[in-house]
Parts: C-alpha cells; sequence; structure tokens
C-alpha cells in the first residue's frame, strides 16, 4: 500500500509539473503573438542592394549589443572624499574607460547631484519631496520636478528663477519639460474628466474618472500657444490591453517624453498606448502613429517591438531612440533602442538593442547621445547600475551604481559649470617636476556677481596638489581671489586631477555645495618635444569641435588620409544651412576651422563633412 502511495505521488508530482511547463509555454506563445499583433516583423532580403547595406550594418550593431552584456562587473573606481555629508548618497563607479568628459546630472531623491567622472560632486542640495526629470535646458537653465505639480527653473548660481506653469485646467506632470533656446517651454499637463464608460465598453463605470494628458507650449512669456490634447486626438480604447477600462479610476495616455523633431514637428511617448505618435506642429494633425495598436510600421529585424517605453529622442544620425521597459516581451528585460524609420515608406529598421545584466525596470529610464556619438542610458528605478556609457563600438566606457536603493526618473550628462564664481582657466599644467622638487603656480577665481560669495573648502583628492589659502575666504562682489597651488610630487608618474574650488551653504535650511573645478596635471618623466614631421593621416575623421558647449566660437577639426573635394557645412535642427565653412579641393592632412556664432542664438546645431565616399556628422550645442 505504502508503495502505491508513493507511486501516485509521484505521478501526481510529474502531472503538475508537466501541467505547469504547458501553461508557461502557452502563456510565451500567447506573449509574443500578442506582439506580432502590435506590427509585422520582417527580415530584410538579401538580393536588394539598399537592403544588403542596411543589413550588413545591421550585422555590425548586433556585435554591439553582444559587447553591451556586461556579465560581470569591471575594475571597482571610488573616490575617498571624507569632507562630504555622510548622509549623501554617493555612485560607486564600476567601470571607467575613457568616458566621454562631462557631468552627470542625477535626482537620487530627495538629493540633486551633479556629480564628475570621478564621483566628485559639484552640486548638491536636499529638496523636500519626490525629484523627477533633474535636466540642463537649451537656454542654460537646470529644471527639475517635485511630485506631484511643481516644476523649478534654476539659473547657474542654482538661484529659483522661475516655475514652470501649465493651464486651461491641466496640472504640471512631472515626466517631461523642454526648455528652447528663448526661453520658450513644452510642458505636459494632465487632468480628471468625468467619462461613461458604459456606452463604450461592457461593465464599463458609468462614473468613470479619465486621467487625460496634454502637451502644452508657452512662448517667452508665459503665453500658452499650442496645446494637443489626448482625448481629442486617441481613443479611449487605444490603450493596451493591461489597462482594465472597467475600473473607476484609468490612466488614459500616460505621456512621459516629448521631442522636438528636425522637421519642427513633435514626437510623443504615450506610455499606456506602447506608442510614438508624430504630431504636426502646425495643425495638429496625427503625421503618423508608431507602435501599439495603431501601428503603422513594418518592424525590420526586430521580433520585439516596444512596450510601457520611455524616452523618445531623435538623433543627430537622423535615427530615433527610446527606453523600451519591455513589460510585455516574452521575457521581460528593459533596453535601450535605436531605430531608422523611413517615414514615407513606413518601416522601422531595428539598429540596435542594448541589455545590461538582464535588468529589468518596470518604468523610468532613458537614452542619450553624446557629442562623441557615446550613449548615456539611464536604468529607470534600477539602482545597480544606475546608468552606462556605451560608446560607438559597443563597448563600455563608464558603469555607475549606488550602494542602496534611490530613484532616478532619467540621468543626463553635460559639459556645464556653474557661474556663482568663475576661473580664469579650466586647466593648469605645471610640466615637468622631480621628485623633492616643487612648482607653484596660481589660478584667479572671480566673483562677477553684486552679492559676495564664500569659498569654504579646496579640494583635491591627489595631496601631490595643495594650496596655502586658508578657509573660508570670502570673495567680496566684482573681485577676485587668486589662489596658489603648488605641485609637489612623492612618487613617480604622470598627473591630473581636479582641484575642486567649492561654496558650502545652505538651501531653505538643508545644505548644499557648489563647486566649480580646474583640472591640474603634472608629471615627473620627461617632456618630448613634438616631432617636426608631417604625422601620417590613416582615415577620414571628423572630431568633437572644441569646446562644446560653446559661446560664441568653437574649433571643428578633421582629418582626410588622401587629397579630395571637401565639404564641410553646419545646419541647424529644421536642416536648414547655416553656414559653409570649407568647400573645395584639400591635400591629405590635418585641418582645423574657426567656427564662429556671434550672430546665432543658443541650440544645437550640427556639422557635417564630405569628403569623397565619407560622410559624417556630428552635433553641437551653442549656449549664450
Amino acid at each position: 500500500m505504502k508503495s502505491f502511495l508513493k507511486t501516485f505521488h509521484m505521478r501526481r508530482m510529474v502531472n503538475t509539473i508537466l501541467l505547469l511547463i504547458g501553461i508557461l509555454i502557452l502563456y510565451s506563445n500567447l506573449i509574443q503573438a500578442q506582439n506580432i499583433q502590435k506590427g509585422q516583423y520582417i527580415y530584410p532580403a538579401n538580393d536588394s542592394s539598399s537592403f544588403a547595406v542596411n543589413h550588413r550594418l545591421l550585422d555590425r550593431q548586433k556585435t554591439v549589443i553582444n559587447k553591451a552584456r556586461i556579465s560581470s562587473k569591471s575594475l571597482s573606481v571610488s573616490v575617498s572624499d571624507t569632507s562630504l555629508p555622510t548622509y549623501l548618497p554617493l555612485p560607486t563607479i564600476n567601470k571607467s574607460d575613457n568616458p566621454s568628459p562631462g557631468y552627470f546630472f542625477l535626482s537620487p531623491s530627495p538629493y540633486l547631484e551633479i556629480i564628475d567622472n570621478e564621483g566628485t560632486p559639484v552640486f548638491y542640495r536636499k529638496v523636500n519631496g519626490i525629484i523627477y526629470d533633474f535636466d540642463l535646458q537649451l537656454d542654460g537653465e537646470l529644471t527639475y520636478f517635485i511630485y506631484p505639480v511643481n516644476c523649478y527653473g534654476l539659473d547657474s548660481s542654482l538661484n529659483l528663477e522661475r516655475n514652470f506653469i501649465t493651464t486651461n485646467g491641466y496640472t504640471p506632470d512631472v515626466h517631461d519639460l523642454r526648455v528652447l533656446p528663448d526661453g520658450s517651454y513644452y510642458i505636459f499637463g494632465k487632468r480628471v474628466v468625468t467619462k461613461d464608460m458604459s456606452k463604450i465598453i461592457p461593465g464599463g463605470n458609468p462614473n468613470a474618472q479619465i486621467i487625460d494628458g496634454a502637451l502644452q507650449e508657452f512662448d517667452p512669456s508665459g503665453n500658452l500657444i499650442f496645446e494637443w490634447d489626448a482625448l481629442d486626438h486617441y481613443k479611449i480604447t487605444d490603450v493596451d490591453t493591461e489597462i482594465d477600462l472597467t475600473q473607476l479610476q484609468i490612466d488614459f495616455a500616460h505621456f512621459n517624453s516629448v521631442e522636438i523633431d528636425s522637421d519642427g514637428n513633435l514626437l510623443i511617448s504615450a506610455r499606456n498606448l506602447d506608442e510614438i505618435t508624430k504630431v504636426d506642429h502646425k495643425t495638429g494633425d496625427i503625421i503618423w502613429r508608431f507602435g501599439g495598436k495603431n501601428n503603422q510600421f513594418t518592424f525590420i529585424n526586430d521580433n520585439l517591438g516596444f512596450s510601457r517605453q520611455h524616452d523618445i529622442r531623435r538623433f543627430s544620425n537622423g535615427n530615433i531612440s527610446l527606453f523600451d521597459n519591455g513589460d510585455y516581451h516574452p521575457l521581460q528585460l528593459s533596453s535601450a533602442v535605436e531605430y531608422k524609420l523611413d517615414e514615407v515608406n513606413k518601416t522601422a529598421i531595428l539598429v540596435n538593442r542594448i541589455y545590461h545584466d538582464n535588468i529589468y525596470t518596470v518604468t523610468e529610464g532613458s537614452v542619450e547621445e553624446m557629442p562623441n556619438g557615446n550613449r548615456v542610458i539611464s536604468w529607470g528605478q534600477n539602482w545597480d547600475p544606475v546608468l552606462t556609457e556605451v560608446t560607438t563600438d559597443g563597448s563600455i566606457a563608464y558603469d555607475l551604481s549606488y550602494q542602496s536603493y534611490y530613484d532616478t526618473y532619467r540621468a543626463f550628462k553635460y559639459q556645464w559649470k556653474t557661474n556663482l564664481f568663475t576661473t580664469n582657466s579650466d586647466s593648469l599644467n605645471f610640466g615637468k617636476v622631480t621628485i623633492g622638487n616643487s612648482m607653484l603656480k596660481q589660478i584667479t577665481v572671480f566673483n562677477r556677481h553684486d552679492t559676495a560669495v564664500t569659498i569654504n573648502e579646496f579640494y583635491c583628492s591627489d595631496m601631490s596638489f595643495i594650496t596655502s589659502i586658508k578657509v573660508p575666504v570670502t570673495i567680496q562682489p566684482n573681485d577676485s581671489l587668486v589662489v596658489p597651488i603648488t605641485f609637489k610630487p612623492t612618487q613617480n608618474g604622470t598627473f591630473k586631477v581636479s582641484f575642486n574650488i567649492r561654496n558650502i551653504g545652505s538651501y531653505n535650511g538643508a545644505e548644499q555645495m557648489i563647486a566649480r573645478q580646474v583640472i591640474l596635471s603634472g608629471t615627473t618623466n620627461d617632456i618630448s618635444s613634438l616631432s617636426s614631421q608631417t604625422s601620417t593621416v590613416g582615415q577620414y575623421i571628423l572630431y568633437q569641435n572644441s569646446p562644446n558647449p560653446f559661446n560664441p566660437s568653437t574649433v571643428i577639426s578633421y582629418s582626410i588620409p588622401s587629397a579630395s573635394n571637401i565639404k564641410l557645412i553646419v545646419y541647424n535642427t529644421l536642416g536648414q544651412l547655416v553656414k559653409v565653412l570649407e568647400n573645395g579641393y584639400k591635400n591629405a592632412g590635418n585641418y582645423s576651422i574657426n567656427f564662429n556664432a556671434t550672430d546665432l542664438p543658443s541650440g544645437i546645431y550640427f556639422y557635417k563633412l564630405d569628403a569623397g565616399q565619407y560622410t559624417e556628422v556630428k552635433k553641437m550645442i551653442l549656449i549664450k
């Protein structure tokens, strides 16, 4: 009898396991079918010459995808700064391999932080509330939201400049804000609309509360000049299948990002529709719909599409990017996705899909293009890592985590400096100094404001560089301070480190710090003189302009390996020609040209080099 019962239980267990496996397979197939219904998916034909080129590019990008799936943490890099408050959330740098220059804008609530590639902050402030979207805008403002409805703009001295508003019965929505160089802005608003859903679907609530969304545009004076409402342009049944239309409160479109497209029209991400919508800025008409139930595009090389996405952006190469949270994929993984869209023939070619350590974040996230072509990916509600910078060849340039959970809605990277005080130089090179000797140089700190500024601290992570100035020291209005710095190396090597000039004070009773950095360098080694021989140029290269951002001039450099007819032009985000910098025959070599933008407004510009069969485009930012 015992043997019989044992056999019976064994068979029952096996049948249960088989049943569960069957259910999982069925579920996977249903999800896959659901994804396929959202759009058509085809693969490029090898017999088409135009597709063959794209296919090779896609093969190269597939290598990028594989490289970007980091399976283990690399060499840990961390910076010790014991003078910082112990409560301040500082990151752990898992990997740093020649990342792009700049500062990360992070918002580990309740803190605003701007940190450099070494993890050293140049700004922090504690605020009351949950922070969304700490960002640097095209007019130079630093902006952020405090959930649920407040939106603030700070100047470069971190003083409150204005509050951003909505109107017509909408309250500000915390998901995105785009400020243009002239101070005009786009912001999302939301409102609650009562709707009788029983007339639309069986079981619908006759007093359903619809959370409606709208995109509003305001001129520099704060006047509403454009409004685009979700309920006016979508059907309530356009939402994805996970939205229960029988419940009392329905989160409808859930707008979470807007991008001013290169043609002046608008790209809007509607998360709960799994859709990117392109809107005519003049008429408000829908130009096309990408993703979701009303998808108009054929997906190529992509059997997933995207779901519950964030952060629609247009890259300088013409592709669009978004952060695919991946809620409805057969295997829930989040990824940074890039598509090449043919807006005439309605095709979407998957160019890149980047994963990291099987991360799945149910919400939030972003993808940002760096001036050098790198991509900075914010992993939404994930905190280990918070963000990753990926190079154009797919290697990891930077990977950053917090040591415990902090929610950062999106993360950005910019070359930014405070103007609370300025310096006469951003760098100081001491040249060669042998061990046992020292060299003294100096920088000048300027206060160009009408109120005094106190410098509370000088911080440098390398004790080879020291200053004799005692702190705190106050710089009076429109005055300056000379800061002597001594380089006295105690070991052989080449040195390069940031020297941090810090103002530590308070904001609304909470401690804050604002700093400016000067890069110090020196060596104990012999400094080789530059060779007078002309170097051999091995390939066509268009370099990133320097400085970038710039005001009002910048230098654009390029290299050509053989004599060519070249053309170097600058154009704006609308594709309009701004200036022809070069147009003619050039011998092989390295070239640089100064671009002066004195007569141009602040904003994003692109420069393009055509040389023989080579074409390259890069982005630059003018901030006045």
